[in-house]
């Protein structure tokens, strides 16, 4: 579902977890990515590890 549908469920719902789909894909949609991509980059897994070390921002530091 794309950003819209996703509010459009929040709206009729209320429910927190169609909200975090709905800013989850906003963001995606604004940087670019597609549902498609995202699992062809991360193999279906939507985890936030790599086993190794966590995934996530280069610039947040520590």
């Amino acid at each position: 579902m794309n950003a819209k549908d996703w509010w459009e469920c929040f709206t009729k719902t209320g429910r927190i977890g169609d909200y975090l789909h709905y800013a989850c894909t906003c963001e995606e949609e604004n940087r670019g990515i597609s549902a498609s991509d995202k699992e062809a980059v991360t193999g279906g897994n939507t985890g936030e590890s790599d086993r190794s070390r966590s995934v996530g921002h280069a610039d947040w530091g520590l």
